[in-house]
């Protein structure tokens, strides 16, 4: 049973998690009464902030060791027990999830790409692969996935690209780790993800908000393996960023809440899809974008406090993230390939070009009409006519085989 799967059943059973299922077989105590719903707490670590209490479990935990298949035999095994000292049920079984990808039986991929999971830089990584050729690495933003790229990845494969699509470490199906969420961690589980796959250089990386700071990460630290590098919709760490999150000026707020530790996480845990309803229409320009269905397959990958936790942690290195790119800028780094800067007519505009006039010698802009912020779903035809030709080699001069 796969933990993207379990958490899936969770949801359709009225099991809400306060954690996903973890990827490996992990302890969970599972509390709640009998035909109500049923909360999912994990035993105490010290990664965890809000950990169950202590005499709570040790009064209470009545059966230890059952290996779980599914929700079902979970709900199943609650009503058969006995009760808790409150009236409670208290019960702790291990999870025993399938290898392979945790989200490919619940998500359809597109035609001709298949899901896998890799271990790279440390971390459980999830990903999916499809096409032949030159490497492209398309790296989402949150609060998204993979799915992020669903219409533009068969188009890519059609144009001769194999494409990899991954997940960031603390989102989607890859693993929660911790730590390790700075932009120059991050580039490092992708550049390891990519060796993986036996491709060692020759890339072509597009990223996209939080991805984009990933993949510019990678090429300032590895130009001499990235052919071309895309940055879609952000504003980057040390290039605008710093202005972008100023309230006081009129930059956005959310940066600085998410910055915040543990209390989105407060406020949000249980209103997931609520807020992400909202989050998805105030910065999308394009009508029935995000529709129901769509924002309640994201919401499956952020529903509780720890994956709520982990993807927060993204926003809580950027000004560590910030000072590093400005120090790398400031004693003469520039970025030798060429360079893509796109954003949204309704959304950042010209912004992100302008910011890497310095930085990119090799600096393209270009402004999707009609887009918000999420320029690969709400404008991916738009997107993929500037895509498509930045990405193609160069074509060979004359006489030249």
């Amino acid at each position: 049973m796969s933990s993207g799967r379990a958490a899936l059943l969770a949801q359709r059973h009225r099991l809400y998690p306060s954690q996903p299922f973890p990827p490996q077989s992990s302890v969970l105590l599972l509390t709640g009464h009998k035909g109500g719903t049923v909360n999912c707490l994990c035993p105490p670590s010290p990664q965890q902030r809000r950990p169950p209490n202590d005499a709570r479990i040790r009064c209470a935990v009545e059966r230890t060791g059952a290996r779980v298949t599914s929700t079902d035999q979970v709900l199943a095994e609650l009503a058969a027990g006995s009760a808790g000292p409150h009236g409670q049920k208290f019960l702790v079984f291990l999870l025993d999830p399938a290898p392979g990808d945790p989200m490919s039986d619940e998500t359809p991929l597109p035609d001709g790409f298949e899901s896998i999971t890799v271990t790279a830089n440390g971390t459980r990584l999830h990903a999916v692969v499809g096409g032949s050729g030159a490497p492209v690495l398309l790296l989402h933003g949150w609060p998204q996935t993979w799915r992020a790229w669903r219409h533009l990845m068969p188009a890519l494969a059609a144009h001769g690209y194999r494409v990899v699509a991954s997940d960031l470490r603390g989102m989607g199906a890859s693993d929660r780790p911790p730590s390790g969420y700075d932009k120059d961690t991050q580039a490092e589980d992708m550049r390891e993800l990519l060796a993986q796959l036996g491709i060692h250089g020759g890339v072509r990386i597009v990223g996209h908000d939080i991805g984009g700071m990933v993949a510019f990460a990678y090429a300032r630290r590895h130009p001499e393996e990235v052919e071309h590098l895309v940055l879609v919709e952000l504003a980057l760490p040390g290039f605008g960023l710093e202005q972008a999150m100023d309230v006081a000026s009129g930059g956005l707020f959310h940066f600085g809440l998410f910055m915040t530790e543990e209390l989105p996480e407060l406020l949000l845990e249980g209103r997931e899809s609520d807020f992400l309803t909202w989050w998805f229409n105030w910065l999308s320009a394009v009508p029935g974008t995000f529709p129901p269905e769509e924002v309640d397959t994201i919401a499956s990958s952020y529903r509780g406090y720890e994956a709520l936790r982990a993807g927060f942690a993204h926003y809580r290195t950027l000004l560590d993230d910030g000072r590093v790119n400005r120090a790398w800028h400031e004693t003469g780094g520039t970025l030798p390939m060429p360079v893509l800067a796109v954003g949204g007519e309704h959304s950042s505009g010209a912004l992100l070009a302008d910011s890497l006039d310095t930085a990119a010698p090799h600096l393209t802009g270009a402004v999707i009409p009609g887009s918000g912020h999420f320029v690969p779903e709400e404008r991916p035809d738009a997107f993929a006519r500037e895509l498509l030709p930045f990405l193609a080699p160069p074509p060979r001069p004359a006489g030249h085989i």
